[in-house]
């Protein structure tokens, strides 16, 4: 049933409850409560923005990035070929590499000069490693050690073969000029005093010689 309107669009009767609505009053407090739930979401914001700088926020949600930390990486074994390949230890999936050393004895090593021992045995320094039979044969397959010993003579005389190549035409066919092709840098500080000496002499600017850093 529809309300009475009891005065001008400010109270209505309700017959079955018998009480009268004041349709202003309710208008405001509906408004209030906008107004209270606008304020609630906008202080919830605040405090999310302002809350988001902290480290365990960023870290909860992901927005942190962990470096690594440069003095807790370890230095790790040089791989190297083994002189027999059937004397291998089986692989054992997520264990330590046995060429791995702690960082107590890779500081003992470089304090005291001592060589590490491993897993594996001793690891030496790099000047006491002997090659193995694979890695001689991986040198000898690419000829270094048939290296020629007088290969700086001959890209020495290879460059001077290039550089008198290069020659200015006219000083390789008839024997003028200088070995190198001219290249006359103006000295600028000097050219324009050249230049306003002429004016004030009455002369062309083209009189006299012009001036180059090489003088």
């Amino acid at each position: 049933m529809s309300p009475i309107a009891v005065s001008s669009s400010v109270y209505c009767y309700w017959p079955l409850t018998g009480l009268y609505w004041n349709g202003a009053a309710t208008k405001r407090n509906y408004q209030r409560k906008l107004q209270m739930n606008h304020l609630l979401k906008m202080s919830v914001c605040g405090i999310f923005l302002l809350t988001a700088g902290c480290d365990t926020v960023k870290s909860e949600l992901g927005l942190d990035r962990h470096m690594p930390d440069e003095f807790s990486v370890m230095q790790r074994a040089p791989l190297e070929i083994p002189a027999d390949l059937t004397t291998l230890p089986p692989p054992q999936p997520g264990a330590d590499r046995p060429q791995d050393v702690t960082a107590k004895e890779q500081a003992k090593e470089v304090i005291l000069g001592e060589v590490v021992k491993s897993k594996a045995g001793s690891v030496a320094k790099g000047d006491d490693v002997k090659p193995s039979a694979a890695e001689n044969a991986l040198v000898n397959r690419i000829g270094a050690s048939n290296a020629d010993a007088r290969i700086r003579e001959k890209i020495a005389a290879d460059a001077n073969q290039s550089q008198k190549d290069n020659r200015p035409v006219v000083k390789r066919i008839l024997g003028i000029g200088s070995d190198t092709a001219g290249s006359n840098v103006v000295d600028a500080e000097a050219e324009a005093k050249r230049i306003q000496a002429a004016k004030k002499a009455g002369k062309p600017i083209t009189d006299g010689a012009t001036p180059s850093v090489n003088d």
